[in-house]
């Protein structure tokens, strides 16, 4: 997952307000969703606002201009706040939520006088049976009919009375759902004062959260989740989840699953069938990171008919304003008129307006961002750079500012070339995931061949680095990494970092230079010859060890080389043949090899003669 949407989901929780759940025998429903739209809440009138601008990170959307009303009470003084439609084409869309058997929402309503109602329909997903009901009003019921509210299929109508109502949906759907209020008139001044979402479980064994939709196991279903912040430096911090389960025969399991997994705990992993469906809380713990930034994980529950999943975050920092960046040189390659783009995540913590980007320096005007304006929240920032008409290299700096916070400067490098440059992806995992922060110097996840990439590790404390891994199944010790891509090799596969527990000094770092051996295009290439080539293990080797293999993957040759050596000259092939070949550095420091280079053919030493039917060929 990106930065921005991290840190997005953790503002958006900060702002929700979670209800207690009224349930109600008749549906076992549990409720995944509750807010209301009070001025308490941080609210502002909304009658300037533009179509499909959010409601205050609260998930929900409006259309047309609806009226908010923040001035103090609406007519029979109940609610200090509200929103109520503008005109007949005002809608508010819910967030989606997963629905697992049928469902029910509740709204507590302020009618104003004479007003018109609204119709609840689905905006995405598929229900039938949508059947409303007045479950109480603070007013008399009015004794000519005319005059009452009263429900049609959908429709709310509130005839000529006005007060204070709670009213309920019930219907029949499954999957994800999200529901839209359209105002049947001008005059709808049906001001929503809550809105509770409610999922129907029936006889299916079930368990959730009910404070929390369920993200999905990607966590992309739903920005609701649970927050922890402290500061800086290993600190644990607490928070509560809310479990509740229903048709259980069997115990629910609780784990965390995803980028930071190791960095959260719950106090209870295991519970019992009947303990769940009573309903509990679980305390999950989150221990500060050694850096600033959000980290994100996925709270599991299984147990049920399917796993629920709910999103959590943990933030780090010092309480003051900061922007979180790397600023590691970018290097941008690229050939003349040509261009080329890399990527950097850009977010913030506690900061009191949006993030500044900007591009100085003598070549800024071959730099170009996609944005210039980032929310405090974060993005992925683009940097995007265009080649030069003449070959060179041109310097820059990527500028990030925001009020209160310390200015971020990522220096930038333009290199355009008279040819294509070739380039070759080289990215990092880390497992157990959450464990450690790899970052590259120069940065970025595409190099020029024959980049010297410094990679430094930051390891979170009690842990070390136990080994690197390529995908090939290449290890390392924890110091000294080679590099094994070659140009054949362009799937992009990240070398992983394995951590350990250990006695890794907190926070300390774990600095690996990641130098050299990329086997290199094989030159003077004749029938039965060809010379192999590959850049230094700049000392690290005692030796180098050519292995030449067919295009079936047989061994053909072998030959050794010298610690000094970047050339051997390999004899023995076949004319016109396909082959490829690999180079391993050994040395105190383990065995380190190359991908497979190929591609290179022996020359056919037959002389064709032309007869009279081929002269043209």
């Amino acid at each position: 997952m990106k930065i921005k949407s991290i840190i997005s989901k953790a503002v958006a929780v900060a702002l929700v307000s979670v209800a207690s759940v009224n349930a109600f025998a008749q549906y076992n429903d549990i409720m995944l969703y509750s807010t209301d739209f009070s001025v308490s809440d941080g609210w502002t009138d909304m009658s300037s606002t533009g179509s499909s601008d959010a409601l205050s990170q609260k998930g929900f959307s409006i259309v047309a201009k609806p009226v908010f009303n923040a001035s103090g009470t609406t007519n029979n003084g109940n609610f200090t706040g509200y929103i109520a439609s503008q005109n007949s084409t005002s809608t508010i869309t819910t967030p989606t939520f997963t629905f697992i058997s049928g469902g029910m929402i509740e709204m507590d309503l302020d009618v104003a006088k004479n007003g018109k109602g609204f119709t609840l329909s689905a905006a995405s997903g598929s229900i039938s049976n949508i059947q409303g009901t007045i479950v109480s009003q603070a007013e008399p019921i009015p004794t000519k009919a005319s005059d009452q509210a009263s429900f049609s299929g959908a429709t709310f109508k509130t005839g000529k009375n006005y007060g204070a109502y709670k009213i309920r949906y019930t219907f029949d759907g499954s999957g994800d759902i999200s529901f839209k209020l359209a105002s049947t008139s001008k005059e709808a001044e049906v001001n929503i004062a809550s809105m509770t979402v409610y999922t129907g479980v029936g006889s299916v064994p079930y368990v959730a959260s009910p404070s929390y939709p369920n993200a999905g196991d990607d966590g992309s279903k739903s920005t609701v989740g649970l927050t922890l912040s402290g500061a800086v430096g290993g600190n644990v911090v607490t928070g509560p989840i809310d479990i509740k389960g229903y048709n259980l025969s069997g115990p629910v399991s609780i784990s965390f699953v995803g980028k930071d997994a190791a960095k959260f705990s719950v106090d209870q992993t295991t519970l019992d069938a009947a303990t769940a469906m009573a309903g509990t809380n679980v305390t999950v713990s989150f221990k500060t990171s050694v850096k600033s930034g959000v980290a994100s994980a996925l709270m599991k529950l299984s147990g049920g008919s399917a796993d629920y999943y709910v999103n959590v975050y943990g933030s780090s920092g010092s309480g003051n304003p900061e922007i979180v960046a790397s600023a590691s040189p970018l290097n941008f390659w690229t050939s003349l008129i040509a261009t080329t783009t890399q990527s950097l995540d850009v977010s913030g913590l506690n900061l009191t307006g949006p993030i500044t980007a900007s591009i100085t320096g003598a070549g800024a005007d071959r730099f170009t961002l996609s944005t210039t304006s980032i929310p405090a929240v974060g993005t992925t920032l683009d940097i995007t750079f265009t080649g030069d008409i003449k070959a060179g290299e041109l310097p820059a700096n990527l500028v990030l500012s925001s009020p209160g916070a310390q200015t971020v400067t990522v220096p930038l490098t333009g290199v355009t070339s008279l040819l294509r440059p070739v380039m070759y992806p080289l990215t990092f995992d880390v497992s157990p995931s959450g464990t450690a922060y790899v970052e590259t110097n120069p940065g970025g996840t595409v190099f020029l061949e024959g980049t010297q990439v410094t990679v430094t590790v930051t390891l979170e404390s009690g842990y070390k680095v136990a080994r690197w891994q390529d995908a090939s199944g290449n290890t390392r010790s924890t110091r000294v990494f080679v590099v094994s891509e070659s140009k054949n090799t362009m799937s992009g596969d990240p070398i992983t970092v394995f951590t350990e527990k250990g006695q890794q000094q907190e926070g300390g770092g774990d600095p690996v230079e990641v130098k050299g051996l990329v086997a290199l295009e094989a030159t003077n290439i004749t029938a039965n010859s060809m010379t192999a080539n590959w850049t230094s293990q700049d000392g690290n080797a005692n030796g180098y060890i050519v292995t030449v293999t067919d295009a079936s993957g047989n061994v053909v040759a072998t030959q050794q080389a010298a610690s000094t050596a970047t050339s051997v000259e390999i004899s023995g092939l076949e004319e016109n043949t396909l082959y490829y070949y690999t180079v391993e550095g050994t040395g105190t420091e383990g065995t380190v090899t190359t991908e497979k280079v190929g591609g290179f053919k022996t020359p056919s030493t037959t002389v064709k003669v032309c007869g009279s039917d081929d002269y043209n060929d």
